[in-house]
């Protein structure tokens, strides 16, 4: 159903198994989200995918970066331009000392939006005269490659290398040369990022983006709480969706 036009009186009136949320909130409209938090109150027996209250974090990217932090889970360093001046921005280029930098929206998926700068000042005061600051500030790391793990239920369906010959390009997997690799063959410092991960998240289908920098660093760059699957199923031959649905029957059942 269409989540902003359905008739709420008669959703809240009944009680479902399970309700899976595919909104991905980038225009900044949480009505889902409130909706799904009323839901759950009057049913709370009823699964919903993903836990709204989890979701609000993962939508914005802010957010997440706060948790990575009081998790302890290795992460970019980002500033949130929203409450923030020209000083904290001088400031914390200063300690960063990256060659460039990048804008990203504080929600968006594919990397849509995203600016990068050398001058992250400029930038931003060109989004205070657009009454627009709904950033966050990160520093350009060179790249050697970026992976990306799919999870349902706390278990790994698949994980994805994206590569590319340029480390400083902004990748999705619509530009990445992409090729599945097996757990057994993952590094060990990759799969206990993702154990982290898993336990700071609580989401119930999530996708991590994970760069790996030219030192053998791994650094979470964000958490996607509703991933694309096309890339994914065409590159591994899974089909997330049919796995999903398993997977919600088998948790229904027991």
């Amino acid at each position: 159903m269409d989540p902003f036009k359905f008739n709420q009186d008669e959703v809240m009136n009944t009680s479902y198994d399970c309700i899976l949320n595919r909104v991905s909130g980038i225009s900044y409209n949480d009505q889902d989200l409130e909706f799904l938090e009323n839901y759950s109150k009057r049913w709370p027996k009823t699964l919903i995918i993903n836990d709204p209250i989890q979701t609000r974090v993962f939508r914005d990217k802010y957010k997440q970066f706060e948790l990575y932090k009081a998790s302890s889970i290795p992460t970019i360093e980002s500033l949130n331009l929203e409450n923030t001046s020209v000083k904290h921005i001088e400031d914390f280029t200063k300690a960063h000392t990256s060659l460039k930098y990048l804008l990203k929206p504080l929600r968006s998926n594919q990397a849509r939006g995203i600016q990068i700068t050398e001058i992250p000042v400029n930038n931003f005061k060109k989004l205070q005269e657009l009454k627009d600051t709904k950033y966050i500030l990160q520093p350009l790391i060179l790249k050697k490659c970026e992976w990306r793990v799919l999870l349902i239920d706390n278990q790994i369906l698949g994980i994805l290398k994206k590569e590319t010959s340029n480390d400083d390009e902004l990748l999705n997997c619509e530009v990445a040369t992409l090729t599945e690799v097996s757990q057994s063959d993952t590094p060990k410092e990759l799969r206990e990022l993702v154990s982290k991960v898993i336990i700071a998240s609580k989401l119930y289908i999530q996708a991590l983006d994970i760069l790996e920098d030219h030192q053998g660093n791994y650094l979470l760059i964000e958490v996607n709480n509703v991933p694309g699957l096309k890339y994914f199923e065409k590159t591994t031959g899974i089909s997330p969706a049919k796995k999903l649905t398993q997977r919600i029957i088998s948790n229904l059942r027991s």
